[in-house]
């Protein structure tokens, strides 16, 4: 009678036989895998693409951990429970770290209370300032959800201004335009989507005009009206010359 044998086959390679009990390794992830499945690998394409069309064929045998990467694994993720849950856990060194740890530094004690003084001051926000600093949260890929709040808004109390939370900011744009040379010179931006009420627009640059026996005086823009999706600017006085300025669009919540 014929016996199969398993043998560990190196890494994976492309229109082999693999036999149940075969080993092959999937280099791009450093995975083992135990063939379940007689049958001949894909002519064409990577392990990742055969297992794929073939969900039946393989089946997970072992993980290789490079050397450099085994203690940061160890430190991040517990053995496999016997309800097959691994469960994760702060980086391997953070148990030093933790409060009254012997190898918490001065800057690091520092570091905390400032959290902890954060966490202490949300809980004291009223319950409407919070629910609507949540409702209004900016992007979270702008990083202003972190900064707002757990920097100015916990640290400096910000998220109290007249009671409306009006130094959380939400979101932050800006734009360039032209004020034409004229009497009555008037630009109109494409913004995006906002809250009029909310929003504080801050100006950079100025145009000029000749007064008098030839004297330029400095023409700044300020904003004719604003509303969700534009806003329109102005100069003040006629302009003489062609402005090419920029403005500072910040949403508060």
């Amino acid at each position: 009678m014929a016996k199969l044998v398993r043998v560990d086959r190196g890494n994976w390679v492309n229109s082999a036989d693999y036999i149940p009990g075969d080993y092959a390794l999937d280099v791009p992830t450093s995975i083992i895998w135990n063939c379940a499945v007689m049958h001949t690998s894909a002519a064409a394409g990577t392990f990742a693409d055969d297992r794929a069309a073939n969900p039946t064929y393989w089946r997970v045998a072992l993980q290789v951990i490079p050397s450099e990467l085994k203690e940061f694994y160890d430190g991040t993720a517990t053995p496999l429970m016997p309800n097959e849950v691994i469960r994760g856990r702060y980086p391997w060194k953070m148990p030093a770290m933790q409060e009254g740890g012997s190898g918490v530094t001065d800057d690091q004690k520092e570091q905390r209370d400032r959290w902890k003084a954060i966490k202490d001051k949300f809980k004291d926000i009223p319950w409407a300032i919070r629910q609507r600093w949540y409702a209004a949260r900016p992007p979270w890929a702008s990083l202003l959800w972190y900064y707002n709040y757990f920097m100015m808004s916990g640290l400096m109390g910000n998220a109290e201004i007249n009671g409306q939370g009006g130094g959380v900011i939400k979101d932050i744009n800006h734009y360039t335009f032209s004020l034409p040379a004229g009497t009555a010179p008037d630009a109109t931006i494409a913004v995006d989507t906002c809250d009029p009420q909310k929003s504080v627009p801050f100006f950079f640059g100025a145009g000029y005009g000749i007064v008098g026996t030839n004297v330029p005086i400095q023409v700044y823009p300020y904003l004719k009206s604003l509303n969700s999706t534009q806003m329109i600017i102005g100069a003040s006085l006629p302009l003489d010359d062609t402005a090419n300025l920029s403005v500072t669009l910040i949403e508060y919540i």
